[in-house]
């Protein structure tokens, strides 16, 4: 079955296929739920608008326990589809990977806290609206 899957959707890197990336980053709050907002830290994304239109789609995906390029490199799939929908593509990097460590590169016990999964959405959902709202000062 495994063989048969890959067979039919053969793994491109998207690196090897010359796509390149914006690097950018948002402000957001580091607890999206107190009534303080005032402790934020930078979230970093990537975007390409190769194939993006406008009123094309965002293609989101979500980075995980790795640093962020290593997810855009490995995603030629996105870059497959992405013409067919006139799509932008953004790659959000998680909290406390890569570049987006709210406490530098250890993080102290009592702040792993804001580590969890709905904190992680929360910075999601922020990046997505700002998009949403300057898609066309975005990335450019």
């Amino acid at each position: 079955m495994l063989l048969l899957c890959l067979l039919l959707f053969p793994i491109i890197s998207a690196q090897e296929e010359g796509y390149s990336f914006v690097s950018k980053e948002i402000r957001t709050p580091l607890d999206h739920f107190s009534f303080s907002k005032n402790n934020t830290f930078l979230l970093r994304y990537m975007v390409n608008d190769t194939f993006y239109k406008p009123n094309g789609p965002i293609f989101f995906y979500t980075g995980g326990n790795e640093n962020l390029e290593v997810f855009a490199q490995d995603s030629g799939f996105i870059f497959e589809i992405a013409p067919q929908f006139d799509a932008l593509i953004v790659f959000a990097e998680h909290r406390y990977y890569g570049d987006s460590l709210p406490f530098g590169l250890f993080s102290p016990p009592e702040y792993m806290g804001y580590l969890s999964s709905i904190q992680v959405l929360a910075d999601f959902a922020d990046l997505i609206t700002f998009l949403q709202k300057n898609l066309r000062h975005v990335w450019r």
